[in-house]
């Protein structure tokens, strides 16, 4: 399986965004997060959401994403 994009994040809402392909720009994703930046294929922000509510996190990310793409 290959995987375009991953995010990942810890317990106290620190995210890590790496992508596999051109299309994707991890520092826009990231720019749509609290303190996010870094570069086109690795960057890193903070979640607003309470790490602890996975589901939130999810969303929170999931948003970041489709603004980017949209």
């Amino acid at each position: 399986m290959k995987v375009d994009l991953a995010m990942l994040f810890n317990r106290r809402g620190k995210v890590s965004i790496r992508r596999n392909t051109n299309r994707i720009s991890c520092n826009k994703i990231a720019s749509y997060l609290v303190e996010g930046g870094g570069h086109d294929f690795a960057s890193g922000a903070k979640l607003q959401s309470n790490p602890r509510d996975i589901k939130a996190c999810i969303r929170e990310m999931e948003e970041a994403i489709i603004r980017t793409v949209t």
